[in-house]
């Protein structure tokens, strides 16, 4: 209609010769007509709710649940429902269509489908419901959902299998292979004391307490304790680059969950601390969210490597490391942690071939390409 106005405007200039302006009044008046009704097309007690996934992955499609609900005595007709803009986060896959009808006292389902293809947290504005006027040149006031938000995580690697033998700790070509470590023991409780048991595990409290000699029973732990540590310095790299390591980080710690090992996740120049989740499904999501929040940091620094791991090295299993690049400190890094006789793994996210035996060279492209890896 505004197309129609526009052209019709260029032909009734001289009003003497044509009549061209009875259509661009005709026009504009059915533009205006619809823009003062527009008022009576209100949606007092019509309600909408949009459910959307705490998390998805990049590049994964993602469904929102919307539900109109019409808690009045009047049925409605011809509902238009209007989508945040998504910008170059995303784009959608299927819009929502226009609701025909929408019964009194009833509530209705629709599902649109988005993909996101920037990780991190997505904040947008409402989404919005109008009734339509007729010839559906304007619409009602709408009613609008509260914000959204939604958290783009990491897409996970295939990570098939994880080795968890140490490599070669310096990049002379000698391997040195850490000792397994890990196997920390929990109190099962208290028995008496039997000829042959260890004087150090007396429990002096309870033998106080009950008059004979008790010891302290334990049993060993079944989870193994792992953790990961991610470069973060993306100096003399790529975005993709970084993104293919956290992806690969965030199929490892899945990985290592689902065989039963408890992980703690370093995010290197990161404010936060390092986190230890469980083995089971909620700490793959919790590790995701934390992957999904991380950027670049500042340059490699060996020595935070070597500090943020002392707490930790004399309870893992494993230590695994993953880099993107092999200088700035980084040459050094299988000699320092095999002084600590600690079994680690190391993994290069690179395309360029180089003579780096420590470092289990990645490229990003495989990772990006979901192909089947084993660590």
């Amino acid at each position: 209609m505004l197309a129609l106005v526009g052209i019709t405007a260029m032909f009734c200039v001289d009003v003497g010769r044509t009549e061209a302006h009875v259509l661009l009044l005709a026009t504009v008046s059915l533009l205006l007509v619809s823009l003062m009704f527009r008022g009576f097309y209100s949606l007092p007690q019509v309600t909408i709710q949009a459910l959307v996934p705490a998390r998805v992955a990049v590049d994964e499609e993602v469904v929102f649940a919307i539900t109109l609900r019409n808690e009045s005595t009047t049925a409605y007709r011809n509902l238009r429902l209007e989508p945040p803009r998504l910008g170059r986060r995303g784009h959608w896959i299927e819009l929502p269509s226009t609701v025909a009808h929408l019964e009194a006292g009833a509530s209705l389902e629709v599902q649109v489908r988005a993909r996101f293809h920037r990780r991190g947290e997505h904040s947008f504005e409402s989404l919005t419901v109008a009734a339509l006027v007729p010839w559906s040149l304007a619409q009602g006031p709408g009613v609008r959902t509260l914000p959204l938000r939604i958290l783009v995580v990491p897409k996970l690697a295939r990570v098939m299998q994880v080795d968890l033998h140490s490599r070669a700790a310096g990049f002379e070509g000698t391997t040195h292979y850490g000792p397994r470590r890990g196997d920390a023991m929990d109190l099962l409780g208290v028995r008496p004391y039997r000829p042959g048991d260890l004087p150090r595990d007396l429990h002096a409290r309870s033998w106080a307490r009950l008059g004979f000699p008790v010891v302290r029973e334990y049993q060993t732990e079944q989870a193994r304790r792992m953790a990961v540590v991610v470069d973060t310095d993306t100096a003399g790299t790529t975005p993709l680059t970084f993104e293919m390591a956290l992806s690969l980080t965030a199929g490892l710690i899945a990985k290592l969950c689902s065989d039963g090992s408890s992980v703690d996740l370093i995010l290197l120049g990161q404010p936060q601390h390092a986190a230890r989740w469980r083995a089971n499904q909620a700490s793959v999501n919790n590790a995701l969210d934390a992957l999904a929040l991380a950027t670049p940091g500042p340059a490699f620094s060996l020595h935070e490597v070597l500090v943020r791991t002392a707490p930790l090295v004399d309870g893992l299993s494993a230590l695994f490391v993953v880099l993107l690049g092999s200088n700035g400190g980084r040459e050094l890094l299988g000699a320092a942690l095999g002084d600590r006789k600690v079994n680690f793994r190391t993994y290069l996210i690179s395309d360029s071939p180089n003579n780096l035996p420590a470092h289990r060279i990645i490229s990003p492209a495989h990772v990006a390409r979901g192909e089947a890896l084993a660590l």
